[in-house]
């Protein structure tokens, strides 16, 4: 019997062609495509694999796809993967590759489908950023706890994002969300279980963002998501306070306040942008808006006529000098004597608190007038007590986004030249009011300080998210310790033990402890005996604008 070829039969043949149609048409707009079965294990594989991720196709089948994906990114591609889109749709993120054979991360965009009738597999498509390389934000400044973009950066990306959107014929949107209360949360809880929910936070937001990297931390506790118009902000709402649940259980100390706005205002500014934003996350934080926004160019105007009265009014009073500066003594706990004092701003017709002041004049960006005009007004006091033949030494408070300034540092510095050689009578201590985005920036700074004569102190520490980032980039001669673990130390056993560990990380990096808000003798007895070294309190003196109301002067430092 003759030997006869096989045929394919026409329905298989048939279906082979829509097949490689299919993938014919994909690779049009990709670089390699997946499948991926349930567990998300590669089943099938096409592409330019080993140029991208370093393996040929048929090392890659039965890998999962987390190997694929850098470290930082697979929660976040996780929570895509887990979000229900339109008809099994999700939208595109850009995700870091991991290739075990090249130091270059490549970053790619990935998208595609869950199909339930065919076993729920995914089918992705990852390509490398083409139009998307311009509005990449890898090279933007960064919040330094999570890796989302900070607040100075995120006005930029909103500006690139709304012009992207314009382009392409789409729809953004910009959602604010703000974690009342966190702040004080995490002082309680384990620091296992706030940096887990840190971490599921921000993977979520990045989840729901444009590519997966246009969502931001505005400040400790206030985040800003812009995402598609088709996004289900409730559903957003849920997840988050599914996940805020983990780390309040009963839901009596967290809060959560969430508002959406068109991302609208493309002939806005980014400085404009960035104001707004600013003004949107204030009014949710204070209760005033919450839900949808009709337009960011109307909250823009309503922020523009508040800001231009207030700013208005706080110039007026830095021209006019219409405001004092207290001093309150920071004593040598063990012989009691003022060591220095600290200068503390006070205005003298305003109804809101000095903080609430300085941290509008950081947010409007003028706080840099506020510092350079306290400073003259701290430097004419150690003059004019030299000139009675007493030696004062003062500490002054500088915003972080002062010593980023650069046109403030020249200021700065020329006004700092005039106190000669009393330098070593004026420090500084750094807030934290506004987070820091360049760490070695401000570092360089502090240490012309240092080098220049003038002692420089950590202000707060513990009370910011970031305070531990700080003491470790930041090179310093003091940390004022918060005053809430001060005044806690003597109630619970977990308050001393974490009082202790940060005097005990101080004491071993050489830098002097100032314990803060001490008002009785147990608790500076208790400072004292566990190695700080400077006490700051009621129990030594309130504020005053009279340096007469403290029985001594400050010593000669030898």
């Amino acid at each position: 019997m003759s030997r006869q070829s096989v045929q394919t039969p026409e329905p298989i043949r048939s279906l082979k062609q829509e097949r490689d149609r299919f993938v014919a048409l994909a690779f049009t707009a990709a670089d390699i495509l997946l499948e991926l079965d349930e567990a998300r294990i590669i089943r099938f594989v096409a592409g330019a694999t080993t140029g991208l991720l370093g393996r040929e196709q048929d090392r890659l089948i039965g890998v999962a796809l987390d190997e694929l994906v850098a470290e930082d990114d697979r929660r976040m591609i996780t929570a895509v993967l887990d979000r229900p889109g339109v008809a099994g749709r999700f939208e595109a993120v850009m995700v870091r590759l991991a290739n075990p054979h090249s130091t270059v991360t490549r970053r790619a965009i990935v998208s595609g489908y869950r199909l339930p009738d065919l076993g729920g597999h995914y089918f992705l498509a990852l390509s490398l950023p083409k139009y998307m390389v311009a509005t990449d934000v890898a090279t933007e400044a960064r919040d330094v706890e999570t890796g989302l973009i900070s607040a100075r950066s995120f006005a930029q990306i909103a500006k690139h994002r709304q012009q992207e959107a314009n382009d392409i014929g789409s729809s953004y949107e910009m959602t604010l969300l703000h974690l009342e209360r966190f702040g004080l949360l995490r002082q309680q809880l384990d620091r296992s279980l706030t940096d887990e929910f840190m971490a599921n936070l921000t993977s979520l937001l990045r989840a729901n963002s444009v590519v997966g990297d246009s969502a931001a931390r505005l400040d400790q506790d206030t985040y800003s998501v812009i995402h598609g118009a088709e996004t289900d902000v409730a559903k957003l709402r849920e997840q988050v306070s599914r996940l805020a649940r983990t780390v309040d259980p009963k839901g009596d100390v967290l809060g959560l306040r969430m508002a959406t706005m068109p991302l609208d205002g493309a002939e806005l500014g980014s400085t404009d942008v960035a104001r707004a934003i600013s003004f949107v996350a204030e009014q949710l934080k204070e209760r005033k808006l919450s839900g949808r926004i009709n337009s960011l160019r109307r909250q823009h105007g309503e922020m523009v006529d508040d800001t231009a009265r207030r700013i208005s009014e706080y110039r007026g009073i830095i021209r006019r000098r219409d405001f004092r500066v207290a001093l309150q003594p920071i004593v040598d706990l063990a012989s009691r004597q003022v060591e220095h004092y600290e200068a503390l701003l006070r205005l003298k017709r305003v109804d809101e608190s000095p903080f609430e002041v300085i941290t509008f004049a950081e947010q409007a960006g003028f706080i840099e007038e506020f510092d350079l005009a306290i400073c003259r007004m701290v430097i004419d006091k150690i003059k004019r007590a030299e000139q009675r033949s007493q030696v004062l030494r003062l500490a002054v408070n500088l915003s972080a986004r002062s010593i980023e300034s650069e046109s403030f540092v020249i200021a700065f510095n020329k006004l700092l030249a005039t106190l000669g050689p009393m330098r070593d009578r004026l420090m500084f201590e750094v807030t934290e009011t506004a987070r820091i985005d360049d760490l070695g920036r401000a570092n360089a700074f502090l240490q012309d300080l240092r080098r220049a004569g003038h002692r420089v102190c950590l202000d707060d520490f513990g009370s910011g998210q970031a305070s531990f980032q700080y003491l470790r980039s930041l090179k310093v001669d003091l940390v004022k310790i918060d005053g809430s673990y001060v005044r806690n130390a003597l109630k619970t056993d977990d308050d001393r033990k974490f009082l202790r560990a940060i005097i005990q990380l101080c004491n071993s990096l050489g830098i002097i402890t100032v314990g803060e808000m001490i008002e009785n003798e147990a608790t500076a007895n208790f400072l004292r005996s566990n190695g700080v070294q400077y006490g700051q309190g009621y129990l030594f003196g309130r504020p005053s604008v009279d340096i007469s109301d403290f029985h001594e002067q400050t010593p000669p430092r030898k």
